[in-house]
C-alpha cells in the first residue's frame, strides 16, 4: 500500500507478506500485536527490513480491515495537527470500508472518500501516474537480479533460478523512492484533484498594490508613426473615440 500527499510528499510503503499464523491463539495474538503478525524466528529476519518500510504478515498475504486501521494509525494517528481534517482517497476494497475502519478514521479526524468502482484509472493518482514508473523500476531490478544469476552460473553449468529473498523487499522501497516529486503531484493534477500551480510572479503581480499595471509608451509610438511614411491626413482626430 502506497501513500502520498498532493504536495508531493511520499510516506513509507506498507507491505503484506504471507506467513503461517500460530495454531495457539495466545501466541498468534502476541505475534500480531508485537511482531506485525510474524513468529519470533521469522521476525528476527523481518525486523531489520522495517526501516523505511512497514512489513506485516498474515495467513492470506492480503490486505484486510485490521491493516487498514493500522495504516490509518501509523500515518495519521500521531500527527501534530490532529485538529486539522485529512482527506484520504481510497478505492472500493471492502477492507477499507468496514464499520470499525470508518469509525476509527473519524476518531482521528480523517475523512474517507471512495473512488467509484471501475474508475480508479482516472480518479486515483496511483493508477493515473505512479504505478507505471513504479512497476518499471521494480522490473528493472528484477531483470538485473536474473542477469546476475545467469552470469554467476557460467556457460555449460547446470542452472536453477533462485527466487528473490525477503531482503529484496528493498526493491519496492527503492522503486518508490525513485519516483520524483513531479510524478506524485501530476497524479493528483491528472485526476483533477488539485489545480495546476500558478506562477508565483503572476500571483505577486496580482496581489501587490505597489505594482500598478504599466502604461503603454505612447510617446515612443507617436515618434515611430512620425518617422514612418504614413500621410498625416490619414490620422484625423475627428475619428477618435472621444469625438464619436
Amino acid at each position: 500500500m502506497l501513500l502520498a500527499a498532493s504536495d508531493g510528499t511520499k510516506c513509507d510503503p506498507f507491505l503484506v507478506i504471507k506467513t503461517r499464523p500460530s495454531t495457539k491463539p495466545e501466541i498468534d495474538y502476541q505475534n500480531k500485536v508485537v511482531r506485525h503478525g510474524f513468529g519470533r524466528k521469522l521476525w528476527s529476519e523481518i525486523a531489520p527490513l522495517q526501516e523505511g518500510t512497514h512489513i506485516y504478515g498474515n495467513g492470506a498475504g492480503w490486505w484486510n480491515s485490521e491493516l487498514s486501521i493500522e495504516f490509518l494509525y501509523m500515518h495519521f494517528g500521531k500527527r501534530e495537527n490532529m485538529h486539522e481534517p485529512i482527506l484520504l482517497l481510497w478505492d472500493d476494497f471492502s477492507g477499507h470500508w468496514r464499520k470499525d475502519v470508518v469509525i476509527f478514521a473519524r476518531l482521528i479526524n480523517v475523512e474517507l472518500m471512495k473512488v467509484p468502482p471501475g474508475y480508479t484509472y482516472v480518479c486515483q493518482p496511483a493508477d493515473v501516474a505512479w504505478n507505471r514508473p513504479l512497476k518499471e523500476a521494480i522490473r528493472k531490478q528484477w531483470v538485473e537480479f536474473l542477469l546476475q544469476q545467469v552470469r554467476a552460473a557460467g556457460a555449460g553449468a547446470p542452472f536453477k533460478m533462485t527466487p528473490p529473498s525477503r531482503r529484496d523487499v528493498s526493491w519496492i522501497r527503492a522503486a518508490w523512492e525513485s519516483l520524483s516529486h513531479d510524478t506524485i503531484v501530476n497524479g493528483f493534477m491528472k485526476a483533477k484533484l488539485t489545480q495546476p500551480h500558478t506562477n508565483s510572479m503572476a500571483i505577486a503581480r496580482l496581489l501587490s498594490p505597489s505594482m500598478p499595471p504599466s502604461e503603454p509608451d505612447w510617446g515612443s509610438l507617436v515618434r515611430r508613426l512620425q518617422d514612418s511614411s504614413i500621410p498625416s491626413v490619414s490620422i484625423n482626430p475627428a475619428f477618435d473615440i472621444e469625438h464619436s
